[in-house]
């Protein structure tokens, strides 16, 4: 199968960004159908602002991905 990545440079930016960076293992979860979280994903969200918060005064990036390939996000 052959790739179809349209935008090269971009993910040659991402890799760049993300080299030798620490993954906070985590995935946000929605209520279905509906654009809140579910109690899981406001666990979750508590852990990021620790996390950024420990790491205050350092380079931080938080990627957001969507699940589903061809998926928008919209608020």
């Amino acid at each position: 199968m052959q790739s179809q990545i349209k935008n090269v440079a971009m993910v040659q930016d991402y890799l760049k960004l993300v080299d030798n960076a620490q993954r906070l293992s985590l995935n946000f979860r929605f209520n279905t159908g509906k654009v809140t979280l579910d109690n899981r994903g406001e666990r979750d969200l508590n852990r990021v602002v620790d996390f950024l918060k420990e790491r205050l005064y350092k380079k931080s990036f938080l990627p957001v991905l969507p699940t589903t390939p061809g998926t928008t996000m919209s608020t």
